[in-house]
């Protein structure tokens, strides 16, 4: 495997790149692993790649495909460590050689290499494999999933059996939605129109989801897959064995068996007869369902079902809703790069089972992507109208359902998941507000769809902030962040002067950061599309009131609430405490331990990093802390100017993932009501006994 990739790769040894530095202009192919800077770096003729990233999900990198990345194990000394850049970005130093351009890599996933160290996953499930593409001369860089095509030397010794070329083709790894690992084989005529791993008996009995039907002269044939999806361990493959194919004749009506011998390190396939008398015909095997192609048999009726090899996974779509056509009261989708937007035009019921119709547009070519879903456990082909792809699948109202959409427009088709939620509610269902964003604090619950309201936490003195509790322990956290002459207006007074310019300023920010709105055509509904999960957590912070969202860990909410709501992972286990206020209240629940960052003035512990103020923070070493949340005094937005500081700063916080909170005890009236802010802390940092105890204690 390792010398096959080195041929693949290996280029003819050019001039050395002269001593300096190189900045080159990045395509990103995948939002999954993003780069946003990139340059060369070359001292005394050795040259490095250093390319910072967008997320903070990968502290490693090893240089090398997943075989090899596996075959390495948990040598961490051939990692490639990050190192924080100038912007608080985690970035990498990627070794080049001269005159070779492309480079297989692997992001090892942080989560995953925990619970790994913690013995509940295997360390191959940390490994998602990538691939970069530098170009000196052009000052480029492509960035994306891992491909590889690799040629087969043809040993035919079946006479009627024309193959014309053999190639494998592989995109991404064990890990990834997408993917695969291909035999393709183009025949030289079109004698046979199907294909089925097993011998003739076996391929004359197997059901439609095992035949691999012909493209043109191409059959692809899976040699390598994971019989479950999250689980590399389960791995399976025919490369290296021998395995028993079988054909079908277009003429005769009648299946042959070959042998297929497959030499990924001798870039060979062989093909054999199968004798009567062989007692060795090869191995029996079951490999995963057929992925369709495009201009296949087209099947839009909602019923149509087949297996996807545990891609997605079978949902339970049957509901208590009359049959009938229904418009959803809610829909919202989270994944894929942002150039897509989803739109749900309706839910019919047929026989008691929901299928929503799925529309799909590409926000910056406006042209069609989607060519087929696999939801349910089922693949669905799309029809095209307009610029949209359209299909209609089953799904589970109310819940999540995880779909993969095949997208047509990339150099090479790619499955692209999502996860969507489609909401009706009852007849009875309770009405009230929704999540978006308000002028004042909620005076009752908001309908969060996909949730159930509990109760709302009793809060005696405060005025600033709220709490409702959800159901799986999931609380809504409002904090009123209107300074003093942003009360609320009554309707039909002019806003001051100020206020309009600060208006004015907020709408040109959204443009740009990338924000769009675009009107589907068919339901007339307005849908926001943001760029990226960091920008739509940005925009919150604009609003009179911030809503937080406090999701214990391992409970799931619906698809899209990151774009309504600033979500928390609690308990918090690590924050920035800016101002000494903060560190007090800390140390009075007990739990001064989770400070991690101060102000440099501030820091009076030797396992506290300085970070800097809040007005003036060092990203880098805010990020080395490896802080979880950034609590903020009153004083960060104690008049226009410095507010718009604040949502400045809470777009940079938000790019690292990093929620903020502004703390308002200072703005109540009343000592009571001060104290009261204790039962924020309580909830954010799992202790709210002591909060309460605290509180009773001070009020």
């Amino acid at each position: 495997m390792a010398q096959a990739i080195e041929d693949a790769i290996a280029a003819l040894v050019e001039k050395p790149i002269e001593d300096g530095k190189i900045n080159l202009t990045i395509t990103n192919n995948t939002g999954m692993f993003k780069a946003v800077t990139a340059y060369l770096e070359t001292v005394n003729n050795k040259t490095t790649l250093v390319v910072a990233l967008s997320g903070t999900s990968y502290s490693n990198l090893f240089l090398g495909n997943y075989d090899q990345a596996v075959a390495n194990g948990n040598n961490r000394a051939n990692w490639i460590h990050y190192f924080t850049d100038s912007a608080g970005r985690k970035a990498f130093r990627i070794p080049i050689t001269s005159g070779q351009n492309y480079y297989p890599v692997v992001s090892i996933s942080d989560s995953y290499l925990e619970k790994y160290e913690q013995g509940q996953e295997s360390l191959q499930r940390a490994f998602y494999p990538r691939q970069m593409t530098v170009d000196p001369s052009a000052k480029t860089l492509v960035v994306g999933d891992y491909e590889l095509t690799q040629s087969l030397k043809i040993i035919n010794n079946v006479s009627m059996f024309v193959p014309e070329t053999a190639v494998l083709e592989t995109v991404g790894g064990p890990n990834s939605n997408n993917y695969k690992s291909n035999l393709l084989l183009t025949m030289g005529t079109d004698s046979f129109d199907k294909a089925c791993y097993g011998t003739k008996e076996t391929a004359a009995k197997a059901p439609a989801g095992s035949i691999y039907n012909v493209n043109g002269r191409t059959f692809t044939i899976p040699v390598r897959w994971v019989e479950t999806f999250g689980k590399p361990e389960t791995m399976k493959t025919v490369i290296g064995s021998t395995v028993t194919i079988s054909f079908h004749s277009v003429r005769k009506n009648e299946w042959y068996e070959r042998k297929f011998t497959i030499s990924e390190e001798n870039g060979t396939l062989v093909i054999d007869e199968v004798n009567p008398d062989d007692d060795s015909p090869g191995s029996e095997v079951t490999p995963p369902t057929p992925t369709p192609t495009p201009g296949g048999n087209q099947n839009t009726d909602p019923g149509y079902s087949d297996t996807t090899g545990g891609a997605t996974q079978a949902v339970d779509n049957t509901t208590g809703l009359k049959d009938g056509v229904y418009t959803p009261d809610k829909f919202s989708f989270s994944g894929g790069t942002g150039k897509i937007a989803i739109t749900c035009t309706k839910v019919e019921v047929r026989d008691g089972k929901a299928y929503a119709t799925i529309v799909f547009r590409n926000t910056k070519s406006g042209t069609t992507e989607v060519g087929y879903v696999k939801a349910g456990g089922g693949i669905y082909y799309c029809t095209q109208s307009g610029g949209t792809s359209i299909v209609t699948i089953p799904v589970e109202l109310n819940k999540n359902n995880y779909i993969l959409a095949m997208t047509t427009k990339m150099s090479a088709a790619h499955e692209i998941g999502y996860t969507i939620f489609v909401y009706i509610a009852g007849a009875d269902a309770k009405k009230g507000n929704d999540l978006t964003a308000n002028e004042k604090l909620d005076e009752e619950a908001p309908v969060i769809a996909g949730l159930e309201f509990k109760d709302e936490e009793k809060i005696d003195h405060a005025e600033f902030f709220k709490i409702f509790n959800y159901e799986e322990g999931i609380r809504l956290l409002e904090v009123d962040m209107r300074i003093q002459g942003e009360e609320t207006k009554e309707e039909g007074e002019e806003p001051a002067a100020e206020e309009t310019e600060v208006e004015e300023d907020a709408e040109a920010e959204e443009e740009e950061s990338g924000a769009q709105v675009i009107i589907d055509e068919e339901t007339g509904m307005e849908i926001t599309l943001i760029a990226s999960k960091a920008e739509a957590q940005a925009e919150l912070y604009k609003g009179n009131v911030i809503k937080y969202l406090l999701v214990p860990e391992g409970v799931e909410i619906p698809a899209g609430l990151d774009k309504e709501a600033i979500v928390v992972q609690v308990p918090v286990d690590s924050i920035y405490s800016a101002d000494e206020k903060i560190t007090d209240i800390m140390k009075l629940l007990g739990i001064e331990d989770l400070i991690t960052s101060k102000p440099e003035e501030d820091k009076n512990k030797e396992d506290v990093l300085a970070v800097g103020d809040y007005d003036d923070l060092n990203l880098k070493a805010l990020v080395k802390s490896k802080c979880h949340m950034a609590i903020l005094p009153e004083e960060s937005i104690k008049d226009s100017k410095s507010k718009e500081e604040f949502k400045s700063l809470a777009e940079d916080l938000a790019n690292l993932e990093i929620p903020v909170l502004v703390d308002r005890a200072e703005y109540e009236k009343t000592d009571s009501a001060k104290a009261e802010w204790l039962k924020v802390y309580g909830v954010l940092f799992g202790c709210e006994n002591e909060a309460t105890a605290a509180y009773e204690k001070l009020k």
